[in-house]
């Protein structure tokens, strides 16, 4: 843009001309409001460029304040910078008809396919919402086991059998008892963890803790 309005200038080109809206071209570069519209508006007002629309607007005031603040050398220091990397030979790119047509049957494809991705989405996200309702049952499921685990283990420890034999055995005795009975029932939580485990990934129904840990009992016996 820098390059074209200084071309244009050079050649005498009106910088007062105005649209059918009285816009000139003074405006068009405040309105742009980046940097390099502000060199391109310092150019046009150079050459003799003066505000259409914005004359004696706040707006108006407001952009040429901003403009202001940019120097005239950075604005020639820019322009020599881009003829010298041969920017001024760079001619541009016009799109052929064909490629247009090309680019509008791509964005109607894209269009016939939004109902069809929509509904993939939004079947996607059932499917996640089901699984993460699945996971939940599953986490209670395993909890409640874990309750009943824990009651049945606290009934075994506080049985009156095992507080009799308790009464009947010296120190030393009630002191073994009480380590081997923690290792019973570390082993029987790992066995009964593991069958939980198990079960999850074949796919099966869990055991009760109730028959799991009878059934656990008579295996030890029977060994």
């Amino acid at each position: 843009r820098i390059l074209a309005v200084s071309y244009l200038l050079s050649i005498s080109a009106d910088p007062n001309c105005t649209d059918r809206w009285g816009g000139t071209p003074m405006d068009d570069a405040l309105r742009g409001a980046t940097r390099y519209h502000f060199f391109c508006a310092k150019l046009i007002q150079a050459a003799g460029g003066n505000l259409g629309t914005l004359k004696n607007t706040q707006e108006g005031s407001d952009l040429l304040e901003e403009m202001q603040q940019i120097e005239m050398r950075d604005v020639r220091q820019k322009v020599a910078y881009l003829i010298k990397h041969g920017y001024n030979h760079h001619k541009p790119t016009v799109v052929s008809q064909q490629h247009v047509l090309n680019l509008r049957r791509a964005n109607l494809r894209v269009l016939a396919q939004t109902p069809e991705l929509l509904n993939t989405t939004l079947a996607t996200d059932h499917l996640v919402q089901t699984n993460v309702g699945l996971m939940h049952e599953a986490g209670d499921k395993v909890a409640a086991e874990l309750r009943l685990l824990g009651d049945s283990l606290k009934d075994m420890l506080d049985s009156e059998e095992s507080r009799s034999l308790n009464r009947s055995l010296n120190i030393e005795q009630r002191v073994w008892q009480k380590q081997v009975a923690k290792l019973a029932v570390h082993q029987m939580v790992q066995a009964y963890l593991t069958h939980l485990e198990s079960t999850q990934q074949a796919g099966h129904d869990w055991q009760p803790p109730e028959t799991f840990f009878r059934d656990w009992k008579a295996e030890r016996e029977n060994k």
